[in-house]
């Protein structure tokens, strides 16, 4: 199945058939867009929410958006925050069915204004001593999501509580975003993806892989702006995202395949949404819908060979 990121809807049942929506928390306790999940949900749609950040209270830093880590003594109250607010959720009517303990867990360190910064090892601390116990205490049956490191699995976030079959016990699945892939055509997405050392223990362990956040990324650059992101709504564009779909269906053996956004977020018409911002789809929009319409939640892949054997008559 595929999703999409953001807070613009789109009917589970039209044109692509998409059927995650992808939300976040915030810094003052807010849900953003809440009656855009409420409709979502009321037409089929499933919630995933991936955390962005502890409350800044609870961070080394002070700070819920630049950086820090989670401060060892808020492990248990960050495990009721997280437990709360699924409740909150749920009371308005949003069940949330996938949680990601932390959005890009590495982009703190790479940058120094990601969210909040985590390592294998408080991963595995977390789950398996604070966040997993709380799930089970009060009965939630939302499923933890781990990883989503920036690039697809260069950094290895999850195998550490793989390996541990007492933090293992409480994921159900293992993630990781498609940047830094590699390029084709200009486009700074790769058709292709990579393996990974924790895949084979988390099949082991029967966790499912989902490709958890991609999108256009620097197809062109404007002079004078090196963040500036062009839109580009053709067809050539299209087929790379067709392609990158089948390869990390096919090579990775990914169950989930998400992009974010629903719609660029910017009257620049940066490049990273199926439509621009004025709700225009790209040709992108209908290739990833013609995967996400005919290829739903709880199908089964029968695997074949890239050059199957001409059946004889």
């Amino acid at each position: 199945m595929a999703g999409w990121g953001g807070q613009t809807w789109v009917s589970a049942n039209s044109v692509t058939g998409l059927e995650y929506v992808r939300t976040m928390n915030t810094e003052d306790g807010s849900i953003p867009d809440l009656v855009t999940l409420q409709k979502a949900v009321a037409r089929g749609a499933r919630v995933e929410i991936t955390l962005q950040s502890p409350p800044s209270s609870m961070k080394t830093n002070g700070h819920f958006y630049t950086g820090g880590s989670l401060k060892k003594s808020e492990y248990g109250a960050y495990a009721a925050y997280i437990v709360n607010l699924l409740d909150t959720l749920k009371s308005d009517g949003v069940p949330v069915d996938v949680l990601s303990v932390q959005g890009e867990p590495d982009s703190a360190r790479a940058n120094g204004v990601g969210a909040c910064l985590w390592n294998a090892g408080q991963y595995r601390k977390f789950v398996r001593d604070y966040l997993g116990p709380a799930f089970a205490s009060k009965a939630v049956t939302t499923k933890i999501m781990l990883g989503e490191s920036e690039n697809w699995f260069d950094d290895d976030y999850v195998s550490a509580t793989l390996k541990d079959h007492n933090a293992s016990q409480y994921v159900s699945i293992i993630a990781g975003h498609g940047y830094g892939s590699g390029t084709v055509d200009g486009t700074g997405v790769s058709y292709c993806c990579h393996t990974a050392t924790a895949f084979p223990r988390a099949l082991r362990e029967r966790k499912t892989l989902w490709m958890s956040e991609i999108n256009g990324g620097f197809t062109k650059r404007t002079t004078g702006d090196t963040n500036m992101w062009v839109w580009d709504p053709s067809m050539n564009d299209a087929l790379v995202w067709a392609h990158n779909i089948h390869d990390y269906l096919t090579v990775a053996g990914v169950s989930g395949w998400f992009y974010w956004e629903l719609a660029s977020n910017s009257a620049k018409n940066y490049n990273d949404g199926y439509t621009d911002h004025n709700f225009n789809p790209g040709k992108r929009y209908y290739t990833i819908g013609n995967y996400s319409k005919y290829v739903r939640y709880g199908y089964l892949r029968i695997d074949a060979t890239s050059n199957p054997t001409k059946a004889s008559t």
